[in-house]
C-alpha cells in the first residue's frame, strides 16, 4: 500500500501534548479528538495538557525517523515540558523531523542559544508549516499561530545556521501557491510538500466571512487547478535546477484518478 498522511514523512509520531493553543479552523486532530470522545467541545482542544508518560519515557534508537510533533506544536513558554523529550530522543541517536508552525523564540533558541543541540545537527530536519503567502488568510485560518513573516524568518534562520530545512504547504490555503513557493524555495535544503485541505467541508459556510475564505481555496481541490499547478512547478524546478517539490497524497490521488480515467477512455476507443 502506498504511504499517506504523516507516514510519508516519518515512521513514528511523538506528541508531548494533548491539544494545541493555535486553534486552526481546519484542525483534523481536534476533529478526531471530538469524534473519539477525548474532548467534549471544540474549545477544549486549546486546554493543552502535557502527556506525562511521554515526558517520563526513556528513549531508544528506532528504525526510521521520528516526527516531533504531529498534532500539537512547540510552545515558547513551555521549554521545560517539550525540550527534554526532544533531547532524549536525539541522544538515543534517532533521526528527527521537527514539524512546527514556527515561533521565532523557539527556533532561535534551538539553533542559536542552545548550541549543544548542534551536535545533533545531522539527525535533525526542520519542516516548517507555511500554508499561504497571505498574512490575512493565515491569520483567519490559523488565529493563534505565528504569522507569515515570523515563519519565514524562522525558515531563513535555520537555513543560515546550516540545518536541513523543508516546508509543508498543507493545507494549501491559497489559490496562488507559486507565490509562496518562490519565497521559500531558496531556503529549503530538502523537500517542499504541497497538499490540499482535507476533512473539511468548504460548502458548509455559515457566515459571509466564512464564504469569502472558503471560496479562496475551494478551487485548489479541482483537477484543472492541480493539473496546471503541476505544470508550473515542473517548469519552475527545471529553470532552477532542483526537483524538491512533492505532492501529498491528497493531490496525488486526484491526479492519479484522472490518469486512470484517461487510460480507460484510451483503451475503450
Amino acid at each position: 500500500m502506498p504511504t499517506k498522511g504523516t507516514k510519508e514523512w516519518a515512521d513514528k509520531n511523538v506528541n508531548v501534548y494533548k491539544g494545541c493553543y493555535y486553534n486552526c479552523k481546519y484542525c483534523y486532530a481536534r476533529k478526531m479528538a471530538l469524534r473519539y470522545g477525548r474532548i467534549n467541545k471544540p474549545e477544549e482542544w486549546t486546554h493543552v495538557k502535557p502527556k506525562r508518560h511521554i515526558r517520563e519515557k526513556n528513549w531508544k534508537k528506532i528504525k526510521g525517523r521520528i516526527m516531533f510533533q504531529s498534532t500539537s506544536d512547540l510552545f515558547p513558554g513551555e521549554w521545560v515540558i517539550w525540550y527534554p523529550v526532544l533531547e532524549k530522543i536525539l541522544k538515543a541517536g534517532n533521526r528527527v523531523l521537527i514539524t512546527t508552525k514556527p515561533n521565532f523564540d523557539v527556533i532561535q533558541g534551538l539553533v542559536i542559544i542552545k548550541k549543544h543541540l548542534h551536535q545533533f545537527k545531522k539527525l535533525i530536519q526542520f519542516r516548517f508549516t507555511i500554508t499561504t503567502h497571505s498574512s490575512k488568510q493565515m491569520k483567519w485560518w490559523e488565529p493563534g499561530a505565528p504569522g507569515l513573516q515570523e515563519r519565514l524568518k524562522c525558515l531563513k534562520t535555520a537555513f543560515n545556521m546550516g540545518y536541513k530545512t523543508s516546508v509543508s504547504i498543507e493545507p494549501m490555503l491559497t489559490d496562488q501557491p507559486m507565490e509562496l513557493v518562490k519565497k521559500i524555495y531558496p531556503y529549503c535544503t530538502e523537500s517542499i510538500w504541497i497538499g490540499t485541505i482535507n476533512n473539511f467541508n468548504l460548502n458548509d459556510a455559515e457566515t459571509p466571512e466564512e464564504e469569502f475564505y472558503y471560496n479562496k481555496i475551494r478551487k485548489t481541490k479541482e483537477l484543472c487547478f492541480l493539473t496546471e499547478l503541476e505544470k508550473k512547478i515542473r517548469k519552475y524546478e527545471n529553470h532552477n535546477g532542483r526537483n524538491i517539490i512533492r505532492f501529498k497524497d491528497s493531490i496525488r490521488n486526484i491526479l492519479s484518478r484522472n490518469d486512470r480515467n484517461q487510460k480507460s477512455l484510451e483503451s475503450y476507443f
